[in-house]
């Protein structure tokens, strides 16, 4: 017997129905504009996951395996300056033990995008989440490994159900290309989470983040990230304010091997009586695009976690990503990809 969790809160129901007002304003738009590119994709996913610690639980482990059935509708409109897409994509997740987990995920994301000039573009985006996963990290950023907080505070936040978690998250940027491969940007997000287990807890998170790549000759070139992220949370984890920023020199040894050095550096305050820390992080890496559709990039580092009346904590810290396209036919394709790092995971 498969149990369902259709509950919703009253606000998860005022998300809903932005989502479907957005959706709504969008096919009127659609309906308006003329000598555009339309197209309807729908899709079918099916996949299978096991994990040996459903809940990650530190003393009672359990297995199970949990089918994924996720239809994926995407209705899009592509013209001369600007494009509008909308993606819906249910997710049936059916769990072999704890069939009292089974649930019906819920993705909705409107984007749109428009180039205010030849050079200068902006991007609006829009998500909406029902799920009642674990966390987990960016889809296309492979973090995978231990965040560089202490056991005591990645606790405060890490979820340890499968009660259901609503999020929202909008995002804003423009993008200016002066060059072939010269650009600078900004991008500012707004993300949400609303819990509805009695442990967890919901999150407010306002992040600014910039970057600027410029290529001095065909073989040098640098890269500037700087980024500022405010988290807010409704229980006892701290207020925190974290400033990032990420400095690249790279040169380009071939056409498809580009070498890098880089620094990365971290300061995290809390408004509460949790320390302060600092991370310095200098490293070196490689893109290699070794395949048409096959792309690899590995940095390697070592660190330095600076915190107040404590040690100072260093070790090896290793980002890489590595993915592979292969067309089985005009209408199948095959990918493989993997990869490993750390990330902050304070919203999870």
């Amino acid at each position: 017997m498969f149990h369902f969790g259709f509950g919703p809160t009253l606000r998860s129901v005022l998300i809903v129905l932005v989502a479907v007002s957005f959706a709504v304003n969008l096919a009127v738009v659609q309906r308006c504009l003329a000598q555009a590119i339309k197209e309807f994709t729908p899709s079918l996913h099916v996949s299978t996951e096991y994990t040996n610690n459903v809940n990650l639980e530190e003393d009672d482990e359990e297995s199970d395996v949990i089918t994924l059935i996720s239809p994926r509708f995407k209705l899009a409109r592509i013209m001369r300056t600007s494009e509008l897409a909308l993606v819906y994509s249910p997710t049936l997740s059916l769990y072999a033990k704890n069939d009292e987990d089974n649930t019906l995920r819920q993705n909705v994301r409107g984007e749109y995008s428009k180039s205010l000039s030849k050079r200068l573009r902006l991007t609006l985006s829009d998500q909406f989440i029902r799920t009642e996963e674990l966390y987990r990290g960016p889809e296309e950023d492979f973090a995978l490994g231990e965040s560089e907080l202490p056991p005591e505070q990645r606790e405060d936040t890490t979820r340890r159900s499968r009660d259901l978690r609503y999020t929202n998250n909008f995002q804003v940027g423009l993008d200016y290309a002066y060059g072939r491969r010269d650009s600078v940007g900004a991008t500012y997000s707004l993300g949400q989470v609303w819990e509805e287990g009695t442990d967890a807890e919901d999150s407010t998170r306002h992040s600014l983040n910039t970057n600027w790549t410029h290529w001095m000759t065909q073989q040098w070139g640098t890269s500037v990230a700087a980024g500022y992220t405010r988290g807010s949370f409704s229980g006892e984890t701290d207020t925190f304010n974290e400033w990032s920023g990420d400095v690249r020199l790279s040169h380009m040894f071939s056409r498809h091997l580009t070498g890098f050095v880089s620094y990365a550096h971290t300061a995290v305050y809390y408004a509460g009586d949790d320390e302060d820390y600092t991370i310095y992080d200098p490293g070196l890496g490689m893109d290699w695009t070794f395949a048409q559709e096959g792309t690899a990039s590995v940095r390697v580092g070592y660190y330095f976690r600076d915190e107040k009346d404590n040690d100072l904590e260093k070790g090896v810290s290793v980002n890489a990503d590595i993915s592979q396209n292969w067309d089985v036919s005009k209408r199948t394709a095959f990918r493989l990809f993997g990869g490993s790092g750390y990330e902050n995971t304070y919203f999870g």
